[in-house]
């Protein structure tokens, strides 16, 4: 009897080649569906991150940069509407002068209707 040759799938995750080392990112609405999405696998692939939502009140912004500071990356909440433009100055001041030094990635998620 002839031993069939087993088959071995190596799995490797798709971040792998993917490194964001060093780099910061701003997303808006970052803290669920496919803004969280994003900012997780951009947490592991290195970048530091700024999420902003309207409430910070909102236990699911906390959540969402929460896990980003337990991957070790640099995380913050920040409060602003993206529809008003003084509160959108405001976010990208905070993000590149006290917070990041500057943003390389800038994810627009927030939906405006």
């Amino acid at each position: 009897m002839t031993k069939k040759p087993q088959t071995v799938i190596q799995t490797r995750s798709i971040l792998s080649g993917f490194s964001l080392d060093g780099k910061r990112a701003l997303v808006t609405e970052g803290k669920m569906g496919f803004g969280r999405a994003i900012t997780l696998g951009f947490a592991d692939a290195g970048a530091g991150f700024g999420i902003c939502g309207r409430m910070l009140t909102n236990s699911k912004l906390g959540v969402a940069v929460a896990e980003i500071s337990q991957s070790g990356r640099r995380s913050l909440a920040i409060q602003a509407d993206v529809t008003s433009k003084t509160d959108v100055e405001r976010m990208v001041k905070q993000v590149v002068t006290t917070e990041f030094g500057s943003i390389d990635i800038l994810v627009k998620n927030a939906a405006i209707y």
